[in-house]
């Protein structure tokens, strides 16, 4: 769909969309000025991605992912043990700095997606359609799991929505100490 709408806009011969694993792109060296993940990179871990492509950005490219992160240092236990459950690797702000530095990346800037994108653009459409697929999926368990764990992922996010968030980083590929990028042998 999005190469068909490319194609209609007269922008084929700059976007092209592919279905493919992230974690081992086909593409060659330094052959992007940006890669944009959000919401997806914690598929790979932020050190691997963030190493993973390196390799395919032009020299000075930027890399801009969002990742969920801990906004407080001491998150309230019913809020920790929810996400030490469904999201153990989450880290705090602070990780994702050192993170960023040690994978070879400059911290261009950061900030946290306001709280009211959560309700305006993501649980508040769940939340109106939790009754129609528990009517298409009635009698299903596995519908029915899925439907309690957004229904209570919507609650930890009322109680619990300062102690955690998306932030937004963008990096720039940092070069190496003879002002060259060195991309990997691949």
């Amino acid at each position: 769909e999005l190469n068909a709408k490319a194609a209609e806009s007269l922008l084929a011969d700059r976007i092209q969309g592919r279905v493919a694993d992230m974690g081992s792109l086909d593409f060659p060296n330094e052959h992007f000025d940006l890669i944009w993940s959000e919401g997806a990179i914690y598929f790979l871990g932020v050190e691997a991605g963030l190493s993973v492509w390196r390799r395919l950005l032009k020299p000075g490219g930027h890399v801009a992912f969002t990742e969920l992160c801990w906004l407080i240092s001491e998150p309230p236990e019913e809020c920790a043990q929810f996400f030490a459950a469904e999201y153990p690797a989450m880290r705090d702000v602070a990780a994702h700095r050192a993170a960023i530095d040690q994978t070879g990346y400059d911290l261009v800037d950061e900030f946290t997606i306001p709280a009211s994108s959560w309700w305006q653009d993501y649980y508040g459409p769940l939340e109106s359609n939790l009754e129609a697929f528990r009517e298409r999926h009635a009698g299903d368990p596995v519908a029915e799991s899925v439907a309690e764990q957004s229904e209570r992922e919507m609650e930890i996010h009322r109680r619990y929505e300062k102690a955690y968030g998306y932030v937004f980083f963008v990096m720039r590929k940092r070069a190496d100490r003879a002002g060259q990028d060195q991309p990997d042998s691949r």
